[in-house]
């Protein structure tokens, strides 16, 4: 038969330090082991507790950000400045993409033959010499052009024109004759040349005449300053209602 080990005594050293050492993992997890035997006396355990008395305690104190963790606050936005707007240019005269509008109706009045008028439609500076020719109509035939002399001033400025070395345009700008009634013609603001007049002084002139028969003649001045202009023009003889619009 094996020999037994007898039991520790109640009160032996072995016992205490087992006590002990049990209380310490019991105060470690939190736990108070309220269990028989395990009970100290304050004079035998005083010591278990002695270096655990300055157990360490969570800190619930609160971190201060650093300086350079700390968010500035986004500037105000700028607001703009409200200005003025500057005028517009109320220069005169024409620019690209503008256009003048003629208008004129022809009234056949009695006297001569009942034939269409031959009628020009043109811009000439104020010292008579020709700027464009807009409209020319006149019988298109070989005999026709016999007749263009009675078309006096705008033949007379046109002769002189070519007298000091520009092409004969008949043929390039000329149309048949149109019967009696009311007509518009557009002109883009360019010369002979291709070139935009600006704002130089010009004169407007409509002329028409029919074989024997009344001559009528139609010239003033174009005021063109501003971005605009509408302007009535007198009547003359088989004339009448004319008016121009300058459109920017």
């Amino acid at each position: 038969m094996k020999n037994r080990k007898p039991p520790a005594p109640k009160n032996s050293r072995y016992a205490a330090v087992t006590r002990r050492t049990m209380l310490k993992r019991s105060v470690g997890t939190g736990l108070f082991l309220s269990l028989p035997g395990l009970a100290c006396s304050a004079s035998n355990d005083a010591e278990v507790f002695a270096g655990d008395s300055a157990a360490s305690v969570p800190s619930t104190s609160t971190a201060t950000p650093s300086e350079a963790s700390v968010v500035s606050e986004a500037p105000e936005p700028t607001q703009p400045v409200a200005t003025e707007p500057e005028p517009l240019s109320s220069a005169g005269g024409f620019s690209a993409g503008d256009e003048m509008v003629v208008n004129f109706t022809y009234t056949q009045g009695a006297g001569g033959k009942s034939l269409n008028p031959y009628i020009a439609v043109w811009i000439e500076d104020t010292d008579g010499q020709l700027v464009r020719t807009i409209e020319l109509w006149f019988e298109q035939s070989q005999k026709g052009p016999r007749w263009l002399p009675d078309l006096r001033r705008w033949y007379s400025i046109d002769q002189s024109r070519i007298g000091a070395g520009g092409i004969d345009q008949t043929d390039l700008i000329s149309g048949a004759t149109r019967l009696p009634g009311a007509y518009s013609l557009v002109w883009d603001g360019l010369d002979d040349q291709g070139t935009f007049v600006g704002d130089r002084d010009l004169v407007l002139c409509i002329e028409s005449h029919r074989e024997r028969g009344p001559y009528s003649l139609i010239c003033e001045p174009l005021s063109v300053s501003g971005d605009s202009l509408t302007q009535s023009l007198a009547d003359d003889g088989e004339l009448s209602s004319a008016s121009l619009e300058l459109r920017a």
